[in-house]
């Protein structure tokens, strides 16, 4: 949570700063909540401090030192509270914390018919809310072939176009299993179709992975679509999707 960013209280660098965040933000309105903003996000917490040191003169640097901060914050004092004993909270840290998708999606994945021969499997990151973040499996034969450019004009479709609106997504296009959502070209010019992977209304398009390829590598991060299936298909939905066990190489995927 951020202190006031009205631009009358901060410096130009700053104020350039949160425009960008807040155009992240509006750009990528579920994409935020799964941290796609985030690297803006902590250059803005950087220039605010930055903003409070200058205004301070230093002086909470020169108050204590590194070294006194550091004692500080890791001297534990035992507290009882009615008379039970509170545990250390230095024992609940864990030092290889589960990721975002581990801790909130299931790992699906979606093989077409007619492409399962050419090794093209897809990713679909299935949240307890529904939404799915439809993206290119790690073993998919693109990222050998190395990919050069993504487009999400399909035809006469431009799936960059879609917009929605209020709780049920309204206005949003609905996509297939076998529906195309973008198109990947690799160095080599050949291309390969985006599947939807699941039917629903699409929500959303990853514009990053436009402008950085190397994103659809990062789970997570590197998604083609959000597509948010009906809540009474979710369960059939799942049924012809393959679990991480009936995957193929499926096992080692995120761990």
């Amino acid at each position: 949570m951020h202190s006031d960013l009205s631009a009358h209280l901060h410096t130009p660098e700053c104020n350039q700063l949160i425009d960008l965040l807040k155009n992240c933000h509006e750009e990528n309105k579920f994409a935020k909540f799964i941290g796609v903003c985030n690297t803006i996000d902590q250059q803005v917490v950087n220039c605010l401090r930055g903003e409070r040191r200058e205004r301070t003169g230093g002086q909470i640097e020169l108050t204590m030192s590194a070294a006194d901060l550091e004692g500080y914050y890791l001297r534990e004092e035992p507290q009882t509270i009615c008379g039970q004993t509170i545990p250390s909270i230095v024992d609940d840290y864990v030092p290889d914390y589960p990721s975002t998708v581990d801790r909130f999606f299931t790992r699906y994945y979606y093989e077409h018919p007619v492409d399962k021969d050419r090794q093209e499997p897809h990713l679909v990151l299935f949240h307890s809310n529904r939404i799915c973040l439809i993206q290119l499996a790690p073993e998919h034969v693109a990222f050998r072939l190395g990919i050069k450019s993504v487009s999400f004009e399909v035809g006469k479709i431009d799936r960059s176009q879609n917009h929605v609106s209020g709780k049920k997504k309204s206005g949003g296009m609905i996509v297939q299993a076998d529906s195309t959502l973008a198109l990947v070209t690799c160095n080599d010019e050949s291309v390969f179709k985006v599947r939807g992977c699941v039917q629903g209304k699409l929500v959303e398009v990853n514009q990053r992975v436009v402008q950085d390829v190397g994103l659809l590598g990062r789970e997570g991060d590197g998604f083609i679509a959000v597509v948010m299936p009906k809540p009474e298909q979710c369960e059939a939905i799942k049924g012809k999707l393959m679990t991480r066990e009936e995957f193929p190489g499926g096992k080692n995927t995120g761990e």
